[in-house]
């Protein structure tokens, strides 16, 4: 008898843990159908050595290499890249992109289908002049290692989105280091 009474009772559990489970799996459907429909790109800024086929440790170039990849579901185009160092629209500095004959950087505007990735090469001398003119503007006298440690690399989609990630911590030391190199011999 008992048993049968122990039966009854988890069976009035039965219908509430199946509304329970039928709106677990709408919410888990709409979330799944939402996700599609928003563009997701991963932004990545870093300092890279590239050394040419058959190069030895001679024939080593520091680049900066900015790259996006498309995390989504969905198409985007982007259309530039910026730095934004700081939390105001006046900290943010649109980089023009490489030279056209360069074979290491994808063109501008570029469209990334799912999964797909633009990688864009500076070289380091010729990022160093970007150092000199926006960073050097932006960065304070006494601390710019505070200044520089919220930089980060963004870019630009035709959908008036914007996409931005922390730089690489080795890329920041390298521009508080040149700003200071470049401070002291001013």
């Amino acid at each position: 008898m008992a048993d049968i009474d122990n039966l009854k009772f988890f069976n009035t559990f039965a219908p509430w843990l199946s509304a329970v489970g039928t709106i677990s799996a709408v919410i888990v459907s709409l979330y799944l159908a939402r996700r599609d429909h928003n563009i997701r790109l991963s932004v990545k800024a870093k300092i890279c050595d590239i050394v040419e086929l058959g190069g030895g440790p001679d024939n080593v170039e520091k680049v900066v290499v900015l790259s996006a990849t498309n995390i989504g579901f969905r198409k985007a185009r982007l259309t530039s890249f910026y730095w934004k160092c700081g939390h105001s629209r006046s900290n943010t500095y649109v980089q023009l992109p490489p030279s056209a004959n360069d074979s290491y950087s994808t063109k501008l505007p570029v469209e990334l289908s799912d999964g797909a990735e633009a990688i864009w090469v500076i070289p380091l001398e010729q990022f160093e002049k970007s150092v000199n003119t926006f960073f050097s503007s932006k960065l304070s006298m006494k601390l710019p290692k505070l200044q520089i440690g919220n930089l980060k690399i963004g870019v630009f989609t035709t959908t008036g989105d914007n996409f931005e990630n922390k730089a690489d911590n080795h890329l920041k030391k390298w521009i508080v280091a040149t700003y200071k190199k470049n401070r002291v011999s001013r």
